[in-house]
């Protein structure tokens, strides 16, 4: 009996055969023949069946459990539950994975249902508590898409588990051999205001610095969405001066919007932005920048992002769109504040308004709530607000938007806002220049990121209450937005995203997947 599967499908041959042959299927062409096993052989005479199943289960990385209608009351031929049988397989498969801790995906076929703790044998409790796939007859194709994307994410961990025991294997050698890397990495070596600590480096990005060869690569600058700065410090700590990027201003004469298509031509290395500002091309993109209503804090963005949100987004800049890019998250900033000339109590208040907003979304909502979208550079927006050009606007946080001065041009602060709960930026790179970076330099950037998102998460509340302390210096006292207001934004984000969903299958799948993390 072959045991080399990754991907272990469990199931009751006289119940589900049809519909766990097709899964089966989809699993064997998303991650290769080799990594998915299905079919238990009858456990040979004189073995031990629990330890022959162990072995079974001793590559499996994550376990499929397809459950039907009728698959908690099946029975054998004398009439007895076959869950009650301490010899029954799919008892066995089930628990052997939830005692090993392995992952396990419950996938309801025929309308099932998961089942109560009361109703399973106590080794199998913990199945109720996992988070179950339905995949139906009608929408086959699109549940198993699902479904495969969430096993994706699952088989990433786990091999980021194992190249990091790898690493601290190598490292434990090395410093067997009294030549290992310090143990002690402060940032505060790369100076500067952005340089909270966050955590430690881990095993793996130490091995990396000992081995990693010099390389640069330059990175074109946003004008949007601050400047990476602060990750290219952490980079140049964390590999030991060895990998830097340089900023270089966008180049003159070309649309900022034609950036994304000159990174996959090869024409520059890498560049500094937020996937939303090319939600024109698919507006699944908008999801990944967070500028969402109603949408992820960036704790949960973060979560998003690690599991499933990455490979989302690759995906839809390779396939949808043909683009030679991958993506890497690198920061997360606050919440987002709005700014309005005249108080704002009412939703109907809004219609007939000139409002600054760079948000997809957000700017989605104009028509159904009367306002009017004006884009403009941060620069410009106080001016525009003193001069009555615009009615409200955003920008960034209470910190910038101080720095800003948006509060002497405007009294009426709204935080959070409308539009972003949270607002992400990653290093866009040219896919043939990533993939052309050996593993411990695309591991280091990784870490350097990583690690810089998690010091953005660790110390957001601090720099809101920063932020609405320095403005209430100024006289400006922050308000929560009126009930009646954001109301009629969440309906209008609903119904514009119901709109956006019915005409794109990329957007209505990335933001169920989005929405399960709210």
């Amino acid at each position: 009996m072959s045991t080399r599967g990754k991907i272990f499908v469990s199931y009751r041959r006289d119940q589900s055969r049809a519909d766990a042959r097709s899964i089966f299927q989809q699993l064997q062409m998303k991650f290769g023949a080799d990594q998915v096993f299905m079919d238990v052989d009858s456990i040979p005479r004189g073995q031990d069946f629990r330890g022959h199943l162990e072995r079974s289960l001793g590559r499996c990385e994550v376990l499929v459990a397809v459950i039907g209608s009728q698959w908690l009351d099946a029975s054998d031929d004398g009439g007895r539950r076959r869950l009650d049988l301490a010899d029954d397989f799919v008892r066995l498969e089930i628990a052997v994975a939830l005692a090993r801790e392995i992952p396990v995906i419950p996938v309801l076929i025929d309308g099932a249902r998961l089942p109560h703790t009361e109703q399973l044998p106590a080794e199998l409790h913990g199945l109720v508590f996992k988070q179950a796939a339905t995949v139906r007859h009608e929408t086959f194709g699109r549940d198993v898409a699902v479904l495969l994307e969430d096993i994706a994410g699952i088989l990433e961990q786990a091999r980021d588990r194992r190249r990091r025991r790898l690493a601290i294997g190598i490292l434990g050698a090395m410093m067997l051999a009294g030549t290992a890397v310090g143990a002690q990495w402060h940032l505060s070596r790369a100076g500067g205001a952005d340089a909270s600590p966050g955590p430690a480096p881990s095993a793996a990005a130490l091995a990396w610095q000992k081995v990693v060869k010099p390389v640069a690569f330059t990175v074109e600058d946003s004008t949007g969405v601050g400047r990476p700065e602060s990750p290219a410090r952490r980079l140049a700590a964390i590999s030991d001066g060895k990998v830097t990027l340089s900023l270089i201003a966008p180049l003159a004469g070309r649309k900022a919007t034609d950036r994304l298509d000159v990174l996959s031509r090869g024409m520059t290395d890498a560049v500094w932005e937020t996937p939303s500002f090319w939600s024109d091309k698919a507006p699944a993109l908008a999801l990944f920048g967070g500028q969402v209503p109603f949408g992820l804090t960036a704790a949960k963005l973060h979560a998003w992002l690690r599991v499933r949100g990455g490979k989302e987004l690759d995906d839809l800049y390779q396939r949808r769109l043909g683009l030679n890019v991958k993506a890497v998250p690198c920061r997360l900033w606050p919440p987002e504040g709005m700014w309005f000339r005249k108080p704002i109590e009412h939703p109907e208040q809004l219609s007939g308004m000139a409002i600054r907003t760079t948000s997809f979304l957000f700017a989605r909502l104009a028509g159904r709530l009367g306002f009017r979208q004006v884009l403009l550079p941060g620069r410009e927006i106080a001016a525009a607000l003193e001069k009555g050009t615009i009615d409200g606007a955003e920008l960034s946080s209470p910190l910038v938007d101080h720095d800003f001065g948006l509060h002497k041009v405007a009294r009426n602060y709204y935080f959070p806002g409308l539009h972003a709960p949270a607002t992400a930026a990653y290093l866009h790179f040219n896919l043939d220049r990533w993939n052309a970076f050996d593993e411990p330099t695309r591991g280091l950037i990784e870490e350097a990121c990583a690690t810089q998102i998690a010091a953005d998460v660790a110390g957001i509340d601090d720099q809101v209450k920063r932020g609405l302390a320095r403005l209430k210096q100024a006289g400006i006292d922050a308000h929560p937005i009126p009930p009646a207001v954001a109301v009629a934004v969440e309906h209008a984000m609903r119904a514009a995203a119901d709109e956006l969903s019915a005409a794109d299958p990329d957007f209505k799948r990335i933001y169920a997947s989005f929405l399960a993390n709210r």
